[in-house]
């Protein structure tokens, strides 16, 4: 009997202009030249486009599903509670070339906590990472701000593709194993109810 198709919501957040539609763009587009399936798709939902991505990860079907937040999500509160609601990943994207982009991840990070819905996967990215020669946060930035507030972190780029796939393999893949810790546990206490 075949396995059944885990679904997971990913939400992509960041300020105006820092390449959340670029990096869901070059990821579909890695996906789609390499292996393009007939009922891969676009919807756009509550005026937000919802990607809809299936893969294989660690030998099991995923159907991601993709929230763009066209714009800011700083921009629009009245939406948050909702947004975030069933995720099981939350990737804040800045742009390496703009440190009040950088400024805004603190804030997303508090929304995220104050709205969310479980433990979601949560990975904070830098993109535009080929622009070295504009670069005005620094990958030991990334490391110690993601150190210091427990997230995972990785430098993108939507533009080039560099790691974009890698970000979203690893998303899925953190979100399998919490899934499977979760079961565990679930189990274990169960089973103490014997």
């Amino acid at each position: 009997m075949a396995e059944k198709t885990s679904e997971f919501k990913i939400v992509i957040v960041g300020g105006s202009g820092v390449g959340k539609s670029s990096v869901i763009n070059s990821f579909c587009g890695n996906i789609v030249e390499e292996d393009l399936e007939a009922d891969d798709q676009v919807q756009v939902v509550a005026d937000q486009q919802v990607v809809i991505k299936r893969m294989e990860v660690q030998g099991k079907d995923i159907c991601l599903k993709i929230v763009d937040t066209a714009g800011s999500v700083l921009e629009n509160q009245k939406s948050t509670k909702a947004l975030y609601k069933g995720a099981q990943g939350i990737m804040v994207i800045y742009d390496v070339t703009h440190k009040h982009s950088f400024d805004d991840v603190p804030k997303l990070l508090q929304d995220i906590d104050e709205h969310r819905e479980g433990a979601p996967v949560v990975f904070v990215i830098g993109n535009k990472c080929d622009l070295e020669d504009r670069r005005v946060i620094s990958i030991e930035t990334l490391e110690g701000f993601a150190t210091d507030h427990g997230v995972y972190f990785l430098e993108v780029s939507g533009n080039t593709g560099v790691k974009v796939k890698k970000a979203f393999d690893l998303m899925t893949e953190e979100i399998l194993l919490a899934e499977n810790q979760d079961q565990a546990a679930a189990h274990a206490n169960h089973c103490n109810f014997l």
